[in-house]
């Protein structure tokens, strides 16, 4: 299994200026964000696609284990190295959760993903690479339809245990948040995760 990365106290000036320019703000999933379009569906309620840039940086490397249970989410990678673990919904009762780790980056090594994409209910987490977080990891994503707060879910430790193995659930433990901080991410997310573009 990858290495998860270790916060860090401070991010390079590089990153520092690059959240600046994007005008970026903490995600309550982790790293950092800002929304950047909204496409508004003609004859229906909520949006046609939302769009937001997303950075994983070495102060908030790890954007902890959510899932969208409407949207299918279009990845696309901009700049860095990193991990997206998806934990896949069985497709029959019959059938176990499925986990899968994407490597993604500049896409010149092998098997590493430049595009990648998330159907909606499968569970997700990301993380920068330990060995190259001064890089960071920096994204778009394209949801659709729109993302809404009603239609996201951060993971409990609970729900890690009973969906995957004893040894699986104990390498990525770290990647959800501890009880008691989802009520909080939660608020994070409704209250700072608007319908709107922000300018």
């Amino acid at each position: 299994m990858a290495a998860l990365p270790t916060p860090q106290s401070s991010d390079p000036q590089a990153l520092t200026a690059l959240i600046a320019s994007l005008d970026l703000s903490p995600h309550p999933e982790g790293g950092f964000f800002r929304r950047t379009h909204v496409n508004p569906a003609p004859s229906a309620e909520g949006n046609a696609s939302t769009s937001i840039h997303y950075l994983l940086t070495p102060t908030s490397p790890i954007g902890y284990f959510h899932r969208n249970n409407k949207a299918t989410i279009y990845h696309l990678h901009h700049r860095g190295r990193g991990r997206y673990v998806l934990i896949h919904p069985p497709a029959t009762p019959e059938e176990a959760h499925r986990v899968e780790i994407l490597n993604v980056g500049p896409g010149d090594r092998d098997g590493e993903r430049i595009m990648w994409v998330v159907g909606p209910g499968v569970w997700k987490s990301s993380f920068v690479d330990a060995e190259e977080s001064q890089n960071g990891l920096l994204i778009s994503e394209v949801v659709v339809p729109g993302w809404e707060a009603s239609g996201h879910e951060f993971l409990s430790q609970e729900k890690l245990a009973n969906m995957v193995d004893a040894e699986a659930a104990e390498w990525m433990r770290d990647l959800v948040w501890k009880d008691g901080e989802q009520d909080v991410a939660r608020e994070k997310l409704e209250r700072h995760c608007p319908t709107k573009v922000r300018n």
